[in-house]
């Protein structure tokens, strides 16, 4: 175990860098948050697709839960996905059920939700993101405002997305 948790062999793609938050109101909405269309579909399935991933049977066993170790073509690598994904899958499937005027068809178990709600829920607290909020005077509404558009320090996305990529499982 080293200074930053459990081993990871996406540990090597982490970076981390300053990025100022959305609040999602009125001009400062991401497409993941505007109203759903195809273009937004896109993006949140994006974030998420890369679930397969496959890495060399010797940095697998540096793990603390073991793993599939791969055959055929694939021999000597170990199968493993990044949970990051499958939190986003998660907070994807809640999304889509929240819209259901958007996604009339769109039909998941009540223990998925249950279950993707947990898996959120167990990973903000895993994480507990320490930014400070700030509250600021607004004169448009007349009194105090939170304020969640301030500076965090992020693990860049794009970095681990491209570890991900480069290790995609046939």
């Amino acid at each position: 175990m080293g200074s930053s948790g459990l081993y990871s062999p996406a540990a090597e793609a982490v970076e981390y860098f300053n990025v100022k938050f959305h609040r999602g109101l009125k001009d400062d909405v991401p497409l993941y948050e505007e109203i759903p269309s195809t273009a937004s579909d896109e993006a949140w399935e994006a974030l998420w697709n890369v679930s397969y991933l496959m890495v060399p049977k010797d940095k697998a066993s540096q793990m603390v839960n073991s793993t599939w170790e791969l055959t055929g073509n694939n021999k000597g690598n170990s199968l493993l996905s990044l949970d990051v994904f499958h939190q986003l899958h998660c907070l994807d499937t809640i999304r889509k059920v929240a819209q259901p005027k958007y996604y009339p068809d769109y039909r998941v178990p009540l223990k998925h939700i249950r279950h993707c709600t947990g898996t959120i829920r167990q990973a903000l607290m895993c994480f507990g993101d320490i930014t400070p909020i700030v509250w600021r005077w607004s004169e448009e509404l007349g009194e105090l405002e939170q304020r969640d558009d301030v500076l965090h320090t992020c693990r860049d996305f794009g970095k681990i997305m491209d570890w991900a990529k480069k290790h995609r499982a046939e």
